[in-house]
């Protein structure tokens, strides 16, 4: 079974969390967006399944790990969006109709360096996203939340840097 990647499990309680269109708005993106949760658990899958079939196990592993810790701040994320009052649908941002959630994001490559790559790609775009996000939210509850998903995103960073320094799968 494989253990989510994560700085460490704390999580702030999200049950005291009231109606908030504003930071539903904002928290969406980092939900299901084309740079969100939801692409990182897709494309991380998608590569895990490349490296197990080349017998790189071991990264295979680390990107699962990755995607699990992933599926986590989904879950989170998505419990946050209905306590704000926004339908945790796969939408660009919440309160969106019809901008829904698409695989034409998610890279697609095959090549193992390229895939790497990728996801280093991804991260840095999510820390991005979570910096945007600690200047507009003000909910102090949110703000721990965008944080601790943060120093997550920033430890796969620094794992797929040193997996791609060390170049194991060559």
């Amino acid at each position: 079974m494989y253990k989510p990647l994560t700085v460490n499990s704390y999580y702030p309680d999200l049950d005291k969390l009231e109606k908030d269109e504003y930071s539903a708005h904002f928290l969406s993106y980092a939900y299901a967006s084309s740079h969100g949760e939801l692409k990182a658990i897709l494309q991380y899958c998608y590569h895990a399944l490349f490296f197990k079939s080349y017998g790189l196990n071991s990264i295979a592993d680390t990107l699962y790990s990755i995607a699990i810790a992933e599926m986590e701040h989904l879950s989170l994320l998505g419990t946050a969006l209905i306590k704000l009052g926004a339908n945790p649908t796969y939408n660009e941002t919440a309160f969106d109709k019809y901008n829904f959630f698409s695989t034409d994001c998610i890279s697609f490559s095959n090549r193992a360096d390229q895939m790497i790559l990728d996801d280093i790609a991804e991260e840095l775009s999510a820390v991005k996203t979570y910096d945007k996000l600690l200047k507009k939210l003000k909910n102090p509850t949110l703000l721990e939340l965008v944080r601790q998903i943060k120093l997550d995103e920033e430890l796969h960073l620094k794992t797929l840097n040193e997996l791609f320094n060390s170049r194991a799968f060559l």
